[in-house]
C-alpha cells in the first residue's frame, strides 16, 4: 500500500468527475476531489441539461479527469472531455478487467492511468 500511496501522491487533491459514484473508495483512499458525477442518479444517463450544467460548473471548478468503467456508456465522458478539457479516463473497476490480473496489477493500472491524466 505504501508504494501505491507514494506513486499517487500527485493526485491527492486532484479534482475528477465520476461516471458513477462507485469510485468514492478510490478517491478518500488517495485523496481525489469530486468535481461532479455523470449520472445524475445513480444508473440513470445523464441529460442534455445534466451535462450542460455539470460543464458550467466544470469552467468555475475545473477537473483534471473523468473517471468510468469500461463497462459504462462512453459517450457522455467523452462529450464532456471534449468541452472541458479533463481526460476521459477508464479504469478497471476489479480484477480480471482492463488487463488487472491480480489486486496488485488492478492498483498498479488504476494509478498509472491516472498519472497520465495529469502528465
Amino acid at each position: 500500500m505504501t508504494r501505491w500511496e507514494k506513486e499517487a501522491a500527485s493526485l491527492k487533491g486532484m479534482p475528477v468527475v465520476f461516471h458513477h459514484r462507485n469510485w468514492i473508495y478510490l478517491a478518500h483512499w488517495l485523496g481525489l476531489k469530486e468535481a461532479g458525477v455523470l449520472e445524475p442518479k445513480p444508473g440513470l444517463p445523464p441529460s442534455a441539461a445534466h451535462l450542460a450544467q455539470l460543464l458550467e460548473n466544470l469552467k468555475a471548478r475545473p477537473a483534471r479527469a473523468i473517471l468510468r468503467a469500461p463497462y459504462e456508456d462512453a459517450r457522455a465522458s467523452l462529450w464532456l472531455a471534449e468541452r472541458s478539457g479533463a481526460r476521459a479516463v477508464i479504469l478497471p473497476y476489479t480484477v480480471g478487467a482492463e488487463g488487472a490480473d491480480d489486486l496488485f496489477r488492478l492498483f498498479d493500472i488504476t494509478i498509472a492511468r491516472l498519472r497520465e491524466a495529469v502528465s
